[in-house]
């Protein structure tokens, strides 16, 4: 809290907090401060320092800062002034601990002199009452070297003063005196300043071991966060925090990088657990059981908890727990029957449920369609039993225990089952001969009044004996998931949902063919995405937006040979709980796919349009889109939408209309959209293949400048436009026009106040296109990757050296000093932009950058960001050091990149419109990290990890 508090007071009143709050602590040993009085005299004493620099009637920067802390309940008034309000903020807040450290050794100095400032100041300002000799040397060494931090009040200024005068007074009647002991006291201290100077040494050096013992504690600390991530990932989170509260490098940013790039939230393992237990999880994923040993016990995953521990007896070879929805009961399985047991009482519920055979153990391995053998249904009243091949399927109705679907008369033999969400439909995979004899097919059978309901349309050939099955929450949709993809059928009228063969696929799992091995699918509660796990050999879990198939998958990878006998969203659905068949339950962080911020734009329009254009603003701050039209004489859409300008990400801020030209009626084919580099102008291209038109706007005021037609002055090259640039101030345009598969790329300059193109440079598969800062140079990716000098547009060929691989991206710092290109390899190189020379050697960068390649500098030039496919990359620019993991936080390729400003922020925005933020400031990074934690580092932790350093905490209260 405190941190949004500083955040959120304007520049000056940030200024004046430290110089308020480091008043009020008094260090008193390493690590621990005392409360001290922040008197009204000194507050007054720094308001008259601080200029009223707010709006009329705000008062004085001092004043608004300190009324910021009061407002927040930080500090408190006393009765003569004012005190923090908790002693835990100088070890909570860590900005505030950086101010504490670096001027911790100065405080005592600081303090001793303020209060007899202020006592001098009280009475009278008299002479008896200054410093003198070493308290004086002591002050005024400290004022003129030692602050880092703190400021002087006036009238500690005045104190100091008056105190260096009455020296200078006594001075002059001593000179005589003091010259000759002076040249005595150099004799006799000869010796002690050799001794001195030693001491001085031996302190630097073990300063400087310290130091070094710190920063390899911090390194190892990321270190090991690396292997905790599959294992114990939020403690590996806690881990990254503290190493860059001990060290602020580059590699334990990377670290915090990385704790916010993973997916893995934590992993719920049973303490104690043994071998041999059979596991369980209720729909919700929060309550687990385990049994084994003749016992039952169960947990609350969130808080680790043991519920309750009770005996199971009467069952025998235990292979199967089930957990009701609610979470109240547990189901425990053998090889002759089913019992059911009270989690609050442990006490056995009703008779057991005789002649239920569950399969023995593994079958999921080979089947893992099947689900697990024994399940309750989603409104808890019905339990499932499967059995192993003859033995079948049965729905048992726990009120009176008995059979309502399965092994009766008329009924088909059933390989699998599904239950609908209000208990009143089965889903069945039924067989049509003998067991293990094909044809087979999914049937909806009514389980209130009994007989089928209608047979999905499916093909026969399509169906495997365990087929797995689900319904949607609003039941309206199963799912059937088998060995080509998951297939989504209409309740209704049992026809298929969507157009592909296969809504989500083996293409989407990285496989080919019929060899998946996938799970159930499992819906979120709002219908809008399911997921499911392919266990053949390395396990995936594919994430799926329903209702656009092969179009916004997105894999988790696993553990290999690892099966997955159930997932489970949480409410909410920005997380996935998956349990393995190890017992372990890991939390996955889904929240970018399911809730990203998505700006919505009409993609209507020719199928030769396939996407919307977008482009983020240089500083982040909006995102401009534009969308197919059809010449009506209003013209193309082009929306403008707020990032990170304040108020809410997604938000519509304006509504432009782009001339589109030509005859009314006709389709625009092809758009594009582009800001300058200093993005206060914006243009927007419309138009069919022989027919481009820009319209460009002034961004601040919203004011449209006019619009050209682009043509190239040759009849046989058209400007086609496929990407397009704005040099830094708007006055330049340059655009790419591909030719028979791009081969025969061109790039075309134009003159924006004039309306003319400048010139033409071929360049073979160029597809980006970076201005200088600075002006002068235009950079182009490409097989030939040329550097055009502007505005002469003539071309330098492979100005950054031969590649065996042509340049997929480029980009330049926001200084113009240095060029980074990458390669379709994946490799990276930063080059001198004057010079043209390699700076330092290439970076190994993502294999094969597949889709779009987008590089961009942050605004200060330290980090280097790459976006390329569904992934985000960062480097440091000094050390070529991969900052943590990649990001793959999104579902389709990602099509811009912007910093903010302040370079705190990074903004990515893919082809399907959905925006992601990344917190690049480390103070902020850390703060994210502890939140996804959801906890602090305890004293036993950091001991067994960061060994004798002292502790301290590492997430703020």
């Amino acid at each position: 809290m405190a941190e949004r508090v500083y955040e959120g007071l304007d520049p000056e009143a940030r200024a004046a907090v430290p110089q308020l709050l480091l008043r009020m602590v008094m260090p008193a040993t390493p690590g621990v401060e005392m409360p001290r009085v922040l008197t009204t005299v000194e507050v007054e004493s720094l308001a008259r320092d601080s200029a009223a620099t707010g709006p009329p009637g705000a008062g004085t920067a001092v004043e608004r800062g300190l009324g910021g802390l009061l407002s927040a309940g930080l500090v408190v008034r006393e009765e003569d002034g004012f005190t923090l309000a908790s002693p835990a903020l100088p070890r909570a807040w860590p900005r505030m601990r950086g101010w504490l450290e670096a001027d911790r050794e100065g405080l005592l100095v600081h303090h001793r002199m303020s209060d007899a400032a202020r006592l001098w100041h009280e009475h009278g300002r008299k002479t008896a009452d200054l410093y003198q000799g070493t308290r004086l040397e002591e002050a005024l060494r400290w004022a003129a070297t030692g602050r880092h931090v703190v400021t002087l009040n006036r009238i500690e200024r005045d104190y100091l003063d008056a105190g260096v005068a009455l020296t200078h007074r006594r001075t002059r009647r001593r000179r005589l005196v003091t010259v000759a002991l002076s040249v005595m006291l150099a004799v006799s201290l000869g010796a002690g300043a050799l001794a001195e100077q030693q001491r001085r040494v031996a302190d630097g050096e073990r300063r400087k071991v310290a130091a070094q013992l710190t920063e390899a504690v911090s390194r190892q600390l990321v270190a090991e966060a690396e292997t905790l991530r599959p294992t114990d990932p939020a403690l590996g989170m806690l881990l990254t925090a503290a190493a860059w509260r001990l060290t602020e490098t580059d590699v334990t940013r990377g670290g915090l990088y990385g704790s916010l790039a993973q997916p893995e939230l934590d992993v719920f393992t049973e303490p104690g657990a043994r071998g041999g237990a059979a596991h369980g999880m209720a729909a919700d994923g929060t309550t687990f059981a385990a049994v084994s040993d003749g016992r039952a016990r169960v947990w609350d995953v969130r808080t680790r908890r043991r519920i309750a521990d009770f005996p199971v007896t009467g069952v025998e070879n235990v292979t199967a727990v089930a957990v009701s929805p609610d979470g109240g009961t547990v189901a425990v399985g053998g090889a002759k029957e089913v019992r059911l047991w009270d989690v609050r009482s442990g006490r056995q519920v009703g008779d057991p449920i005789a002649g239920a055979v569950t399969g023995g153990g593994g079958l999921e391995s080979f089947w893992p369609g099947r689900g697990p053998v024994v399940g309750f249904s989603p409104g808890g009243g019905l339990l499932i039993t499967r059995g192993d091949f003859d033995d079948g399927v049965r729905v048992w109705d726990l009120e009176d225990r008995r059979v309502v679907l399965g092994g009766r008369e008329k009924e088909p033999d059933i390989g699998n089952v599904a239950i609908s969400p209000d208990d009143k439909v089965a889903a069945v995979v039924a067989r049509t001969g003998p067991t293990g004899v094909t044809p087979l097919r999914v049937e909806l059978w009514d389980l209130a009044g009994g007989g089928r309901l209608r047979t999905l349309r499916l093909p026969a050939e399509e169906v495997i004996e365990f087929t797995g099955l689900a319904f949607s929450p609003d039941g309206r949709t199963v799912a059937v998931s088998g060995s080509k993809g998951v297939v989504l059928f209409d309740t209704g009228t049992g026809a298929r949902q969507g157009e592909a063969p296969y809504a989500f696929g083996a293409e989407d799992l990285g496989g080919s063919g019929e060899n998946l091995q996938l799970t159930p699918a499992v819906f979120t509660a709002d219908g809008r995405y399911l997921a499911a796990a392919d266990v053949r050999g390395t396990t995936r879990i594919g994430l799926w937006r329903v209702g656009r198939p092969h179009d916004a998958a997105h894999v988790f990878p696993g553990e290999h040979g690892e099966t997955v006998p159930g997932m489970w969203f949480e409410p909410g659905d920005t997380a996935l709980r998956v349990l393995t068949g190890g017992g372990s339950v890991t939390r996955l962080d889904v929240g970018p796919f399911t809730r990203p911020i998505r700006f919505a734009v009409d993609e209507t329009g020719p199928a030769a349009l396939i996407r919307a254009r977008r482009a983020l603003s240089p500083d982040g701050r909006l995102l401009a889109t534009i969308n197919a039209t059809t010449r009506d004489g209003n013209g193309a859409v082009v929306r403008l939408w707020n990032v990170g300008d304040g108020g809410r990400a997604g938000d519509p801020v304006a509504e432009l209309r782009a001339d589109t030209g030509g005859d009314a009626g006709e389709e625009v084919t092809l758009v594009n959209v582009a800001f300058s580099g200093d993005g206060r102008t914006l243009a927007a291209l419309t138009g069919q293949v022989t027919d481009r038109t820009v319209t460009l706007w002034d961004v601040p005021t919203r004011d449209k400048r006019g619009s050209f037609p682009l043509t190239s002055g040759q009849d046989d090259i058209p400007v086609t436009g496929e990407r397009m640039a704005l040099d830094r101030d708007g006055g330049l345009l340059a655009t790419t026009s591909a030719g028979a598969s791009g081969a025969g790329t061109s790039v075309h300059v134009f003159d924006v106040r004039e309306r003319a193109q400048l010139g033409m440079v071929y360049a073979p598969y160029a597809d980006t296109l970076a201005f200088a800062p600075g002006g002068g140079t235009l950079a182009v990716n490409g097989q030939e990757s040329p550097l055009i000098a502007l505005p002469g547009v003539r071309a330098a060929e492979q100005p950054f050296g031969p590649n065996s691989s042509h340049v997929s991206g480029v980009a330049y710092s926001a200084d113009g000093r240095t060029v980074a290109t990458v390669t379709s390899s994946g490799r990276i190189s930063l080059w001198d932009a004057r010079t043209r020379d390699r700076i330092g050697l290439p970076i190994e960068g993502p294999d094969s950058p597949l889709g779009t390649t987008v590089l961009r500098f942050s605004p200060d030039g330290r980090i280097l960001a790459l976006a390329t496919g569904h992934e985000v990359h960062l480097w440091d620019v000094a050390t070529h050091r991969r900052l943590g993991l990649r990001y793959a936080q999104h579902a389709q390729d990602v099509n811009d990149l912007a910093f903010s400003a302040d370079g705190s922020t990074l903004y990515s925005v893919d082809e399907d419109g959905a925006l992601r933020a990344y917190v690049i400031d480390p103070e902020r990074a850390a703060e994210r990290v502890c939140a996804r934690a959801g906890r602090d580092l305890t004293e036993a932790e950091w001991r067994r990890h960061a060994g004798e350093l002292p502790y301290r905490p590492v997430c703020g209260q």
